[in-house]
């Protein structure tokens, strides 16, 4: 957490603890000292969370400020507590320990009961402080660790060899160029990992950025709330099958996406998409509507379906979503005529 009453309580925990001992690095002892500082604060930590296990993936974030790409871990848990959301930076050791472990998981846990476990163990660095190392634990429905393959330690051990060749005078450039390496294998391992639940059926497709047709979008931000967007997302599969997604966030925080969705034939020769709680209707001139039940989404502008992808960068022919949508529009009012709707 990173608001004004966490903000707060570390601010009080740093001064409890005194500047010198706070540089001297982590102890089990400060550590305690802090989670007491926070309770009384009533700011509250989990050092464990649980859910089946229904998604994997990667998310690329920028700042607001310097234009900055961040990589983070997504793992989208589900239990009594509702959806759950561990997001994680991709360059974090406890990110890149727990990703190789998720890489069983999802093998052979995938949709089943999983709990992620954070914990440090205090060691001394070469520096001579005593560093909190931060350790990723995944446990099975029956309380059972699941265990990582070893060829992301071999692979990672390989990674600091051959950057170690590359610069074997410069310990700050090792540290840059192998962080930076590391972080680039993990990515690439948690896209695999989040492609392997999309096929088992599990997690939510992301054909639409990532398949091999671009598809088409409309965003309306809502005049309700403070930061609200509904998101409509439609694409073509293989198979020239029109499907689309919903999704709404609030504040950045997701909360609601459906992926897969059926795309129907509307009124007026448009097109429909249900979710649930929400749908979207599609006018002929591709025009776009949003509603969250019954009631229509208000926003400033009406949104239009568009490409994800300028149109200078598809490749001639291969905007199958285009084709689809052009054949789709239209129809629903021809097979309309003579009939009581």
């Amino acid at each position: 957490m990173n608001d004004d009453a966490t903000k707060k309580a570390m601010g009080e925990a740093k001064e409890a603890i005194g500047d010198a001992e706070w540089k001297k690095g982590f102890s089990n002892e400060k550590r305690d000292q802090i989670r007491a500082i926070l309770k009384e604060n009533g700011v509250s930590y989990d050092t464990k969370v649980s859910g089946k296990l229904m998604g994997v993936d990667h998310a690329a974030t920028k700042d607001n400020e310097g234009g900055n790409t961040y990589n983070k871990l997504r793992v989208f848990l589900e239990g009594e507590q509702g959806k759950t959301i561990l997001s994680l930076d991709m360059n974090q050791d406890f990110t890149q320990r727990l990703i190789p472990k998720l890489d069983t998981a999802t093998q052979e846990h995938a949709g089943k009961d999983v709990t992620v476990i954070a914990f440090a163990k205090e060691e001394l660095g070469t520096d001579g402080k005593m560093h909190g190392q931060y350790a990723a634990s995944l446990k099975d429905q029956d309380g059972q660790e699941i265990k990582a393959p070893d060829v992301h330690r071999e692979k990672t051990a390989e990674i600091a060899a051959n950057v170690k060749t590359q610069y074997p005078d410069d310990k700050k450039a090792q540290k840059f160029n192998r962080d930076n390496a590391r972080e680039k294998y993990f990515t690439e391992v948690t896209e695999g990992l989040h492609n392997r639940m999309v096929e088992q059926g599990i997690a939510p497709t992301q054909a639409e950025k990532k398949g091999p047709y671009p598809g088409h979008e409309a965003h309306l931000k809502s005049e309700v709330g403070e930061d609200k967007w509904y998101s409509l997302k439609m694409y073509a599969n293989k198979e020239g099958d029109l499907l689309a997604s919903l999704q709404v966030t609030e504040n950045k925080a997701l909360v609601s996406r459906q992926s897969n969705l059926e795309v129907k034939d509307g009124k007026d020769g448009g097109l429909e998409v249900h979710g649930d709680g929400f749908r979207a209707e599609i006018g002929s001139n591709r025009k776009v509507q949003f509603f969250e039940g019954e009631k229509q989404v208000r926003g400033a502008l009406s949104p239009s379906l568009k490409p994800n992808e300028p149109a200078m960068k598809l490749p001639a022919g291969k905007d199958r979503t285009a084709e689809v949508l052009n054949t789709r529009l239209g129809q629903g009012k021809d097979r309309n005529v003579g009939k009581e709707v």
